[in-house]
């Protein structure tokens, strides 16, 4: 499904008991089973990952350039990880894997659509190495840009320095792709969960649950009331900390927040940012692409909604 249909499609996660709720003043950290959280069968893989204006700069990363990896070191003997974290975007959909699970593809978007004269918005493919996190080849989606926007703009350049659509069909027909749905665990024994990691700024309230093979994440509360513009609980976003998990190993991998603070969700006229982190298992079971996707509610911007996505590649090796 592309970023134009899951906008349509996205579903907001509900706060339930199932939650497992962080509080301003102290925490509970009780991470619910999905076998606990009633209903909700109503799920879209993202939170609504709307046609809007992206949290990062509106351009991508020049082609082929890798990310900077990092090794976690292991808990005890036994399994090593390593993380390399992707960019940000507006919307990130996983397409699938390489039957060798050595490259993975994305279709990433950037920019806004709104239908006014300076709507700009830029759909691509990314292949990427999965051991080093550098984009191998880059094919063109979608390209919308209104009478407002420069031949020269950064999004235009995207672009530009992508390959022809007909040259990522042919690229499909070659290289036929693993299309994984979202899961927390992998056939190898690997389990992705989510831990807390510090609380929400006084007032609000910060929770996620798993559902479906993925986390959902909710923080909530959030006074947006106008009068109080300048006067802000102060802080960032909450967070929690992905481990991954097999036996008696565990390892931290990243931590994942909405890249707001507080005073920049409220001055918008959010209420509430709804969070999905969904992971995707290479056909061997030892590396995931994990994608994260933020999405603000009730915030009244002009061009459309504040949301933000971003992904990172985890390898889960014997140690040498």
């Amino acid at each position: 499904m592309g970023a134009r249909a899951a906008a349509r499609a996205g579903a907001a996660p509900r706060p339930d008991p199932g939650y497992a709720v962080c509080m301003a003043r102290g925490s509970v950290a009780v991470l619910a089973c999905a076998a606990t959280v009633a209903g909700c069968s109503d799920r879209a893989p993202a939170p609504a990952p709307d046609r809007g204006r992206d949290a990062a700069a509106s351009g991508a990363p020049a082609a082929g350039e890798p990310a900077p990896a990092t090794a976690v070191p292991p808990d005890g003997a036994g399994p090593r990880a390593t993380v390399t974290p992707g960019d940000h975007a507006t919307s990130i959909e996983f397409v699938g894997w390489t039957a060798a699970g050595d490259r993975f593809a994305l279709r990433v978007a950037h920019g806004y659509d709104d239908g006014s004269a300076g709507r700009n918005w830029v759909e691509i493919v990314r292949v990427v190495d999965a051991a080093t996190g550098a984009e191998t080849a880059r094919y063109r989606g979608e390209r919308i840009a209104g009478d407002e926007v420069a031949a020269d703009d950064p999004l235009s350049a995207v672009w530009n320095g992508a390959r022809p659509a007909a040259a990522w069909r042919a690229f499909r027909r070659h290289t036929p792709l693993v299309a994984q749905v979202p899961a927390l665990a992998s056939a190898r024994g690997w389990r992705i969960a989510a831990a807390a990691r510090d609380d929400p700024p006084a007032g609000s309230r910060f929770a996620w649950t798993e559902r479906d093979g993925r986390i959902e994440t909710r923080w909530w509360n959030i006074d947006a009331d106008p009068t109080r513009l300048g006067r802000r609980p102060a802080g960032g976003a909450p967070a929690v900390t992905l481990v991954a998990e097999r036996d008696s190993v565990r390892h931290e991998l990243m931590d994942v927040q909405p890249p707001w603070s507080y005073a920049d969700v409220a001055d918008a006229g959010g209420t509430r940012v709804d969070g999905v982190i969904t992971a995707y298992w290479s056909p061997g079971g030892d590396r995931a692409v994990i994608v994260v996707s933020h999405a603000v509610r009730g915030a009244d911007r002009e061009h459309g909604p504040l949301v933000d996505a971003t992904w990172a590649a985890v390898a889960l090796a014997p140690a040498p």
